[in-house]
């Protein structure tokens, strides 16, 4: 009789990949005019950053392949593939190719082949997917091959036209099987398996079709390790629109108990090294499925200070004047700001937030004319370590200076339909950053050396560097051509009114953090810039 077993999943660090970019010029796309593209490929397993390929396994060699998916209907594609130690930068394919039109992709797949893989027209023999087509990717085989085989591993990415860099990574989750009793598995001398796995991925779109599933079947073989108690372990593809398994798993030990592992609470989560923990011996009929996935990893994928997002809502090391849209200052949620606060569903994380390269001109918010009143919203303590929630301060400020006319706010609407991120499905739009955002931004850049009730901010070397040159585009101030005491302006405001603003002066060649406060807007003329920042979801 077969049994359904209770299990738990445990989600440890797969430390997957780290994508050190290469420092290299922009790539100018220029139809006739050649250019090259350096591909990392992740290295061991460990959540440590690495520029070193990982080592592959025993008769086996790394392939790369790189598809130029041109933009025109019905224009050919271009197809190149190497394999490690062919002409390497750096441990970093590199492929060199003149584009056939301006608007393309270049998508990446890399695997393991046969350490003497026959080659075609430039092509390797598939060993284990099959990769005609880059949008198609199956598994090649569905035999025993497929389980307990690191040689499975493979990566993927894309990187636009213009971009000199690729960040692969993997579209697996890597699921493992252990048992709670050592015992169990250290009887046992053979297991047969049988599950379907989602197929057809799509490197371009990170998607699979839903009628491609496949049946992968492992018959009679020892388990994976049995020192740690381990039954088996698969590569299963994670794609962003597929998170569960078509179905259950049928598991056989030595031909003579049959069990069905129940599935339906197991989430397949890219990028992630899942232990789902089963006590194959007492399983029963009509058991819970008990799931617990640890928040605590190092997601390759996550944001990171001083990265640059691009326009397909990736992030870089490497600044493309052509791609780049933010640069990444916090990381993670802050204070109490969670996603539902952005009309997020429930569940939707924080990965970090962004501020915008460029800042929204000087210009005036308030005259003697145009008073302005904002205490209906001011809080208690709006320099408050923590306190992110600029999107809500600025749609209240929104509403508050509507009618006002000045020259503000129509500069900061034409700045954000000038800067469109309304094609990256993982981030908020833009909007002013609260008091406390701005202060940690500027601060991480300049430096704040505290005031009355607001800590101290230590300028970040490396953050304050990747800006130093790149924004000033050889204006003299940070935020603006203009040289004297100016403020920049938060969407915070105080009970008495006051918009909050982070005020900076520039003298001897350098500009400092003169003072974090209050500024008075109801009857008085006030001038201001703006750098809009935004926040970015976990997709």
């Amino acid at each position: 009789m077969k049994k359904s077993l209770l299990f738990s999943a445990m989600a440890l660090s797969l430390g997957l990949l780290s994508c050190n970019q290469e420092d290299m010029s922009e790539v100018e796309t220029v139809t006739g005019t050649p250019v090259t593209v350096s591909v990392e490929v992740p290295g061991a397993l460990s959540g440590s950053e690495s520029r070193t390929l990982p080592a592959a396994p025993e008769g086996h060699q790394l392939r790369c392949i790189m598809v130029v998916d041109y933009k025109t209907e019905g224009a050919e594609d271009l197809r190149m593939e190497q394999v490690a130690g062919e002409t390497m930068v750096n441990e970093k394919f590199r492929f060199t190719f003149t584009p056939a039109e301006e608007d393309y992709t270049c998508l990446f797949w890399a695997d393991y082949v046969d350490e003497g893989a026959a080659v075609s027209d430039g092509k390797y023999t598939d060993k284990y997917y099959n990769t005609e087509d880059l949008t198609n990717v199956t598994y090649k085989v569905s035999d025993n091959t497929l389980f307990n085989n690191p040689a499975c591993d493979a990566f993927f990415g894309k990187s636009l036209a213009g971009s000199p860099n690729a960040v692969l990574k993997r579209p697996f989750v890597k699921l493992s099987f252990k048992d709670q009793k050592h015992e169990t598995v250290q009887a046992a001398s053979s297991l047969s398996v049988t599950y379907t796995v989602p197929s057809g991925f799509s490197v371009k779109d990170n998607t699979v079709s839903g009628s491609s599933n496949q049946e992968i079947i492992l018959t009679t073989a020892a388990p994976a390790d049995k020192n740690n108690d381990i039954w088996f372990y698969n590569y299963v593809f994670a794609p962003e629109n597929v998170n569960m398994l078509p179905g259950n798993i049928q598991m056989t030990v030595d031909e003579k108990k049959e069990v069905t592992i129940n599935t339906e609470s197991l989430v397949l989560t890219q990028n992630y090294d899942i232990t789902a923990n089963i006590d194959f011996a007492s399983g029963d009929d009509n058991v819970n499925v008990d799931v617990d996935i640890d928040d605590e990893f190092n997601d390759p994928d996550a944001p990171k200070v001083g990265q640059f997002m691009q326009k397909d809502g990736t992030f870089s090391d490497t600044y493309s004047a052509e791609n780049s849209v933010a640069i990444v200052f916090a990381a993670g949620p802050k204070g109490d700001d969670v996603a539902t606060n952005y009309g997020k569903s429930d569940g939707t994380k924080i990965w970090g937030y962004a501020m915008g390269l460029s800042s929204v001109k000087r210009a005036v918010l308030t005259t003697n004319n145009t008073p302005l009143d904002l205490t209906s919203y001011g809080i208690a303590s709006p320099w408050a370590a923590g306190d992110y929630n600029g999107y809500k301060y600025t749609q209240q400020l929104e509403t508050a200076t509507a009618s006002l006319g000045t020259e503000l706010m129509p500069a900061y609407n034409e700045w954000k339909t000038a800067n469109p991120v309304s094609e990256i499905t993982n981030v908020s739009g833009w909007y002013i950053p609260s008091a406390r955002q701005l202060l940690d931004v500027m601060g991480m850049t300049l430096g704040y050396a505290g005031g009355e009730g607001i800590d101290v901010v230590a300028q970040n070397e490396q953050f304050a560097s990747r800006l130093a040159d790149l924004m000033n585009e050889g204006k003299s101030s940070w935020f603006g051509t203009h040289t004297s005491a100016s403020n920049v302006m938060s969407s915070s405001a105080s009970r008495s009114g006051q918009i909050m603003a982070v005020q900076t002066s520039y003298a001897e060649g350098k500009e400092t953090i003169s003072k974090a406060s209050g500024i008075g807007v109801n009857q008085k003329a006030s001038t201001f810039a703006i750098r809009p920042v935004l926040t970015i979801f976990n997709k």
